[in-house]
């Protein structure tokens, strides 16, 4: 009995064969197997669902930002809409460079009331002129043709647009070049002196001790210097843009976050001046530029103005500015201001306030800030008509 309780205790001590140890990189290589399938994951979940294409902008040297060629937007923030930039950037269908014999052009400019994210592109003002352009010359037996292009963007200013019809309208040739004006588009014309390093790197324009029209490009150069720095990081976050449905989710959110949640706000505020810190003198430092006096943006915008008639007719095209409806009742000197140069100057004036007041549903005209499919009807259909009044398009 001794010898089979001893017996049984020698084999419980005989020890289990010891498991095989994993190599390390094996389990560093199925931790980045499976984050990289849960991106892959996450990025065809926000594709299906429709969600994260809304960064469209790159950042260009000249202009201060571009849209980015052949990038399908997917807009909910006011309004829906869906569809893919065109080969050159701008929210519209393709249009050659050259102009094709027998058409006539309008090329339109302006910021978000002009891009219409809001609406379907069918129905921007822009695609509903052209229609009701060819539509009429088609009751007339008229041969001509009209192609209406738009090259807006958001947020861009009158001096941006000034700078991207020598840059980018020009070779098209417009017979007409429509720009959608509205007082706040002044303000973003010039920059503040006291406050360069917060300022958004796009042209600025001044007025000089003779009253010359020059324009202050320092801030975006600058920018450009930084960025060039930091080529690598800036390269990854324009592969972002284009390809990330997860980057623009994130965007969305940070955007939404600092508009609406006050301590995100400063904490974010904190994180970057932190990092401003970080940086060394160098970068805390004020963005080098001329040095010129505070500026009256209503003069420069006045001045910018002159000088875009000026340019539109050495290339045998039209200027019209178009003021949006002045619901509030704010712009009425900056639109009399207008009227007058537009005597003095030969540029074309419509402001559609007259038009808005007489429109059988005003509320409809506009979603919250920017104009509905409605709206966009009501401004198309107002420029035919001061199109053909004026003789603009014969």
């Amino acid at each position: 009995m001794q010898k089979l309780e001893k017996h049984i205790t020698n084999e419980a001590k005989i020890p289990e064969p010891r498991a095989s140890r994993r190599p390390s990189w094996r389990s560093a290589f199925e931790v980045v197997a499976y984050l990289a399938l849960a991106v892959f994951l996450l990025e065809v979940l926000f594709r299906i669902a429709g969600v994260g294409s809304q960064e469209f902008m790159y950042f260009d040297q000249k202009l201060g930002n571009k849209h980015i060629p052949g990038k399908e937007v997917i807009w909910r923030l006011e309004g829906f809409s869906a569809e893919t930039l065109n080969s050159h950037g701008y929210r519209d269908v393709e249009h050659a460079v050259a102009k094709p014999a027998g058409i006539k052009r309008v090329a339109v400019l302006g910021d978000s009331h002009s891009e219409g994210l809001q609406v379907p592109l069918n129905n921007t003002y822009a695609r509903r002129l052209e229609a009701s352009l060819n539509g009429s010359a088609n009751k007339t037996a008229d041969k001509t043709g009209y192609e209406v292009i738009n090259f807006a963007c958001s947020g861009y200013s009158t001096a941006q647009e000034y700078v991207q019809f020598s840059e980018e309208v020009a070779p098209y040739k417009p017979d007409v070049t429509v720009i959608l004006m509205h007082w706040g588009n002044t303000a973003a014309n010039i920059v503040d002196s006291k406050n360069r390093r917060n300022a958004q790197p796009r042209p600025y324009f001044y007025l000089d001790s003779e009253g010359r029209l020059l324009e202050d490009n320092s801030i975006a150069e600058w920018c450009y210097k930084q960025d060039a720095q930091n080529e690598g990081l800036i390269e990854t976050i324009g592969f972002l843009k284009r390809h990330s449905r997860i980057y623009g989710v994130l965007c969305q959110t940070d955007l939404a976050l600092s508009i609406n949640e006050r301590l995100y706000s400063k904490l974010r505020s904190f994180i970057k001046s932190a990092s401003i810190s970080l940086q060394g003198k160098d970068y805390k430092a004020e963005p080098p530029g001329p040095v010129y006096p505070p500026q009256d943006s209503i003069r420069v915008t006045q001045k910018i103005v002159m000088a875009l008639s000026k340019k539109c007719a050495e290339n045998d095209s039209k200027l019209v500015i178009m003021l949006l409806p002045d619901v509030f009742g704010v712009s009425a000197k900056f639109s009399k201001d207008l009227t007058d140069l537009s005597s003095q100057h030969n540029f074309g004036l419509l402001d559609l306030s007259d038009a808005f007041k007489k429109h059988p549903n005003p509320n409809d005209v506009f979603l919250r800030v920017h104009l509905s499919s409605q709206g966009h009807k009501f401004v198309a259909d107002t420029l035919h008509a001061f199109l053909q009044q004026k003789n603009y398009l014969q």
